[in-house]
């Protein structure tokens, strides 16, 4: 109960995430994930375009136990037209997770 008394509304919990974080700047890279660990959410952070695909692939598959992310996102640049053209197949499965690319 909050201190007016009144039950806490579903709006003020925040859900915690697995997210797949791909950044090749270090200084970025650690900020990002101090954030979002501070937040509670459980981040795994790649620093090359092949092992981020690497532990996304691992997530989907079903005998991995390392569980699916929630969400993924990457520095565009730091993937090659390989990897980028994986993730452009990646948005037709039904598991894969919602991803973002960004341009630091």
């Amino acid at each position: 109960m909050s201190e007016s008394g009144a039950a806490p509304s579903k709006a003020n919990v925040s859900l915690k995430h697995r997210l797949l974080i791909g950044e090749s700047n270090p200084a970025l890279r650690d900020y990002l994930l101090a954030v979002l660990r501070a937040d509670g959410h459980d981040v795994v952070a790649m620093a090359i375009g092949t092992d981020l695909l690497d532990a996304l692939a691992v997530s989907l598959h079903p005998g991995s136990g390392s569980g699916n992310f929630d969400f993924v996102i990457t520095d565009a640049r730091m993937l090659g037209k390989a990897e980028a053209r994986v993730f452009s197949e990646l948005g037709n499965r039904a598991k894969a997770p919602p991803f973002v690319f960004t341009v630091s």
